[in-house]
């Protein structure tokens, strides 16, 4: 649980850079703006206070059942434990002296380990959306989106490539990936990150239940906060 500690303080981190770039922000900044990074800090605690919760779970279980417990009884009175041992269940019904360890034991076998089945045609799915993710963020690079990297050829009568369809000016202008593009990034936002909710939605209950709720909340702190915090506290201070 180490690492879920280290995730969760490194939560707070990110908090408080958040409450400082947002009180610092400019003046032009709108107040959508400054409401979200706020709110975004406020999310940053709150997910910090439940994977600390989630680690120390046992000792805040303890001390509220102790104090619980301090409540119910009166001061001073102890509890007293009745243990009664039976020495003989079936009341001495053997037969010619037999011995109890002469009889012989019941041999107990465990069961074979569940193996985990695997749903093929999802991993497929799952495949085919990672490509798709990928190869949607490659073409982003060359639709002039990103970075200004772009295959199609500028028009001299509009430099600034402020209508690269010509739709509205009425120029002819060369589109030679612009137009492909466009239609394979409008269809595949349409579906493929609501497909991989859908998916991680399907395995979640049972995760759940196998788990249980303090090591599946632990987990996901870690899988999913631990990139978002490398990201916050890390990378982003150095592209903006």
């Amino acid at each position: 649980m180490w690492l879920t500690t280290l995730v969760s303080i490194l939560y707070f981190g990110v908090a408080a850079y958040l409450f400082v770039h947002t009180a610092q922000s400019p003046a032009a900044a709108t107040t959508p703006d400054i409401a979200s990074g706020y709110f975004q800090a406020c999310n940053c605690i709150l997910f910090g206070l439940l994977g600390l919760c989630c680690v120390h779970w046992p000792a805040i279980a303890s001390l509220f059942h102790g104090r619980s417990k301090d409540a119910g009884s009166p001061a001073g009175e102890k509890e007293t434990v009745a243990v009664v041992v039976e020495t003989n269940p079936d009341g001495g019904g053997k037969k010619g002296g037999e011995d109890d360890a002469s009889a012989p034991a019941d041999v107990v076998v465990d069961p074979k380990p569940a193996v985990k089945r695997q749903v093929t045609y999802l991993t497929n799915l799952k495949t085919f959306l990672t490509f798709i993710v990928v190869t949607h963020h490659t073409v982003c690079l060359f639709t002039g989106c990103l970075g200004n990297i772009q295959t199609m050829i500028m028009n001299p009568n509009d430099p600034a490539n402020g209508d690269p369809t010509g739709l509205y000016d009425g120029t002819v202008k060369p589109r030679t990936f612009l137009t492909g593009a466009s239609w394979f990034l409008t269809i595949n936002q349409g579906y493929f990150m609501a497909a991989f909710f859908l998916i991680s939605g399907y395995f979640c209950p049972k995760s759940l239940d196998r788990k249980g709720f303090r090591a599946f909340v632990a987990d996901k702190i870690v899988r999913l906060g631990g990139p978002l915090v490398l990201w916050s506290a890390a990378f982003r201070p150095l592209v903006t």
